[in-house]
């Protein structure tokens, strides 16, 4: 039995194949027309010969296609028109773009379905819908030529299905509980205290010391919550500020030099 993937392939070489064919006898067969195949391709035609996106009005004037419609995907048709410079460029191009469409529908499909063959019946369903098809004949739009891109970005990673569903589940945060940072003759060292009742502490010691200056805030305890008993509510008044202040010595407190510095 053929595998789901060989047969994609082969779907993708029929569409981009047949499509192609299709597009260039049309063009042969004059079918086609200024709008929109004509002016795309002297928007080409310009590029590949040094005026970028030049094209001729309907007054006879020469003016930029940026000033009708902003497509300047038209540029990066000058390097291959070089290399085949023919109108059935932009069909089969077209023709081969939206083929390749059907890679990120079977991908998604896959992802979603978990079955290859449920997910090539999508890829095939993509190939066959008329308007699929009807793109690929009328002429050529470079808008056309985003429809993989598109579905390419459709393809996003997608978490194992579980209970309960993704709508009914929910966040949970939570903070760290308070640290105790202490100063002492410049060395700053930073604990974790990962107690209720934890204190932080701020000590400023001088060289000479004639003030020692102390400052003490204690959070308040922690109260019941839900869903997480580690959400920390901090109160917005009673911060105990206390300053002490030893026996006075010699040198002076104004004469002293406070020198400090972290590590």
């Amino acid at each position: 039995m053929i595998r789901p993937r060989a047969l994609l392939v082969g779907a993708i070489t029929a569409f981009a194949a047949g499509f192609s064919a299709l597009g260039v006898l049309r063009h042969d067969a004059f079918s086609t027309g200024r709008f929109d195949l004509g002016n795309m391709v002297q928007a080409v035609w310009s590029t590949a010969h040094g005026h970028p996106l030049q094209v001729t009005s309907l007054s006879g004037e020469q003016v930029s296609r940026l000033g009708v419609h902003f497509d300047p995907i038209l540029v990066a048709f000058a390097p291959l028109w070089w290399l085949w410079p023919h109108p059935s460029l932009l069909v089969v191009v077209q023709a081969t773009a939206l083929a390749l469409g059907a890679l990120p529908v079977f991908w998604l499909g896959l992802r979603h379905l978990g079955s290859e063959r449920l997910a090539l019946a999508l890829a095939l369903a993509y190939l066959l819908a008329p308007p699929t098809q009807w793109l690929a004949l009328n002429e050529f739009h470079p808008a056309a030529l985003a429809t993989p891109l598109l579905l390419l970005a459709q393809v996003t990673t997608r978490p194992v299905s579980g209970l309960p569903l993704a709508s009914f589940g929910i966040a949970v945060s939570c903070t760290a509980p308070p640290t105790n940072t202490s100063v002492d003759a410049g060395l700053t060292v930073t604990d974790a205290t990962g107690a209720v009742d934890a204190a932080t502490v701020i000590a400023d010691v001088p060289l000479w010391p004639s003030l020692v200056a102390v400052i003490v805030a204690v959070p308040a305890n922690l109260p019941v919550t839900s869903p997480l008993v580690f959400t920390v509510a901090t109160p917005v008044f009673e911060v105990a500020h206390v300053t002490t202040r030893p026996l006075n010595g010699l040198p002076l407190a104004s004469l002293g030099v406070a020198v400090s510095c972290t590590v």
